[in-house]
């Protein structure tokens, strides 16, 4: 069983913070939990640890108080073989809420798969051998990121074995993996050395480029590329790195094939242990180019017959291509609606200049008071505040927007409990996201929040991504059909709407960069 503090230990939170968390868990749940852990009987610990899982699940803008749920919902589930599953489920989503907290949770779920497998009959050893597998290799992977070969090679060796006795995987596959993993502790190896190079001799260009190619061609890991490039001489190469950091979609039609070409020539005369990731890369950023370049030519042909070699390389090696998420584009030909003017940027929206392509731009300055819905709304000092006690406040931007997006907002909420709302347009109606605020600080105010939101269409769905403060919430999908046509309260566009319910607001700074289609500045119809 992993001991409470094990996971607590590892939250970073500020004590105070950690401290709320807790108050408020033992006030919901303090009492059950107790008298759950009374009673001999199991059934009331794994019926508890599912309510907590559950509890868990939902709360998507209390991470800390979600990390105490999986806590509990382990220690609870794992009490009795009955509720194993509920317990591996809540290590599994502390992992994938929290990365930082990865390597204990998987710990947990192989501890949890051991004893299952320990117990199985006979004629379960394969079903259950094959859940301990994947839960060595998944402990292995994040041992892998964080470095730690030797422990991830220990747990694929595990794995291995278990594979062998229970027939339950294919012993090739994990073999595979542990030689990538070996391979790469030999690399890892020599990148320290080159970092230790270049961190004495800043001027040591042939030991940057070294170390930044090594990160790109044999750690596929172009963050930490990043963190070398600026220190060579290659423009180029310091260009596509930091493109690489990127995600394939957020990628323009010329910076996706430059891309494909660039991995391409590395997996040409790579090793045969990295080449599978190369490939893997190189196929995602020709989709993404072949995604929005439209026109039958001899650039589309190339890359058409240069993802299907990298495709068929892949299936070869027994590598599974993992596409990319990519948005239909809008016809670049899509006229502007009646009423709206091109819009470049902060000023000049007089001007026919298109918005940039995925580039960020501050859009502040566009919104005005005469946009606020609801609420009572007052600007200070270039910040848009909603007075705390209204049931309600909105305000809009008034840009239209038609395609694929990203928006930021930096703002403070006052009056908790309560809620912050965004009505995000898409090509066929709004979706709205609404989190719960946790408790504010000295004075009412909580830290300052960035909330970050990437809107993309589909042909049948729009995806939406979160992310609070760089933490990641689970994204999700929308049927089209389930879309509200239009928003009551503001005009008949596909503007953007921020809500304040039953809380004070204090916007600071938006942005936004279009990532597909086409932004204007809207203008009221008279």
């Amino acid at each position: 069983m992993i001991a409470l503090m094990a996971i607590s230990s590892a939250t970073g939170a500020p004590p105070e913070e950690e401290a709320e968390a807790r108050r408020v868990f033992e006030s919901l749940y303090g009492q059950r939990v107790k008298a759950a852990q009374a009673t001999r009987e199991p059934a009331d610990d794994v019926a508890l640890a599912g309510q907590l899982l559950e509890a868990a699940r939902q709360a998507i803008d209390a991470p800390r108080l979600a990390a105490i749920l999986c806590e509990h919902a382990y220690n609870l589930g794992s009490a009795d073989p009955a509720g194993y599953d509920h317990a591996a489920a809540a290590m599994l989503l502390l992992a994938q809420r929290d990365p930082a907290k990865a390597s204990v949770a998987y710990d947990g779920i192989v501890d949890l798969r051991r004893k299952q497998y320990a117990r199985a009959k006979t004629d379960d050893k394969p079903a259950v051998g094959a859940a301990l597998v994947t839960a060595l290799m998944d402990l292995a992977n994040v041992r892998a990121e964080l470095g730690d070969y030797q422990s991830a090679a220990a747990s694929l060796r595990q794995a291995l074995t278990v594979a062998r006795q229970s027939k339950s995987a294919d012993p090739d596959e994990i073999l595979a993996h542990l030689e990538l993993v070996q391979y790469r502790a030999k690399v890892r190896s020599r990148i320290l050395l080159l970092q230790s190079k270049v961190l004495e001799n800043a001027s040591d260009k042939a030991a940057a480029t070294e170390l930044v190619t090594l990160y790109i061609t044999e750690m596929d890991d172009p963050r930490g590329a990043a963190l070398f490039v600026d220190r060579t001489a290659d423009d180029k190469l310091k260009q596509r790195v930091h493109l690489a950091t990127a995600k394939a979609e957020a990628l323009t039609e010329a910076q996706a094939l430059d891309l494909a070409d660039w991995y391409r020539d590395f997996s040409a005369k790579s090793s045969a242990q990295t080449k599978g990731a190369l490939l893997q890369r190189t196929a995602a950023y020709y989709e993404q180019f072949l995604s929005l370049h439209g026109t039958q030519d001899v650039q589309r042909v190339g890359a058409e017959v240069a993802m299907k070699e990298a495709l068929e390389a892949m299936k070869a090696l027994g590598v599974r291509y993992k596409p990319i998420v990519t948005a239909q584009k809008p016809a670049n030909n899509t006229p502007a609606p009646a009423g709206e003017e091109s819009f470049a940027g902060i000023t000049g929206w007089e001007t026919a200049k298109p918005l940039p392509m995925n580039e960020w731009l501050d859009i502040t300055g566009i919104l005005s008071l005469k946009y606020a819905e609801k609420g009572t709304w007052v600007l200070n000092e270039g910040k848009y505040i909603l007075g705390a006690g209204a049931e309600e406040g909105s305000i809009f931007i008034p840009l239209a927007i038609r395609g694929d997006y990203e928006l930021k907002v930096d703002v403070m909420t006052t009056e908790h409990p309560g809620q912050l709302a965004y009505d995000l347009p898409t090509t066929k109606g709004f979706i709205r996201y609404a989190g719960l605020f946790e408790r504010g600080g000295e004075g009412g105010f909580t830290r300052g929040l960035t909330e970050t939101f990437t809107v993309r269409m589909h042909e049948k769905f729009v995806r939406v991504g979160h992310f609070r403060n760089d933490k990641e919430d689970p994204g999700f999908d929308t049927s089209l059909d389930r879309l509200v046509p239009k928003i009551k309260d503001i005009p008949d566009a596909p503007l953007i709407v921020i809500r304040g319910i039953k809380v004070g607001l204090t916007i600071s700074k938006v942005r936004i960069r279009i990532l597909n289609g086409e932004a204007h500045l809207w203008k009221e119809k008279r």
